[in-house]
């Protein structure tokens, strides 16, 4: 697996999203649903909760326009890589969607309390990914602004 550096990744004022996902083809379902969705936004995966802190630390101020984390990853975890997110002043504004198989009531309700401005379970069919998709387009017109 090639690493690259924020400043390589991203062109500057090019819109994007940053996944925390560590399944390969959970990212894969995602990234062709956002490419179906929208044209000119750039999708950055992460393997767990460190690498996207780290990679967000190294982004230079440019703030991606939307997280999307699973929950359960090796490491840092989905509410580890929140937390962090809300705590820190620069993205605490970074609308954050969490995309994970937990269906149980008190992972939705701790996402909650972290601020998630959504949750999706992925389901069997990664059903969860349509609702994910439609909370993305009506996120579009509202970080025009971030």
């Amino acid at each position: 697996m090639n690493t690259f550096t924020a400043q390589q990744l991203l062109p500057a004022l090019q819109p994007w999203v940053l996944a925390a996902e560590d399944d390969e083809n959970d990212f894969f379902c995602l990234r062709r649903a956002i490419s179906k969705a929208t044209k000119g936004i750039l999708l950055i995966r992460a393997a767990d909760g460190s690498q996207a802190m780290h990679f967000l630390q190294e982004s230079l101020g440019q703030l991606p326009m939307l997280i999307i984390t699973d929950l359960s990853m090796p490491g840092i975890d989905g509410f580890g890589l929140l937390a962090w997110v809300r705590a820190n002043s620069q993205m605490e504004k970074v609308p954050v969607f969490v995309w994970t198989a937990s269906e149980q009531p008190k992972d939705r309700e701790k996402a909650k309390a972290l601020a998630a401005h959504a949750y999706h379970p992925k389901g069997v069919t990664h059903s969860g990914l349509a609702g994910l998709m439609a909370d993305f387009q009506s996120l579009l017109p509202l970080t025009a602004a971030l």
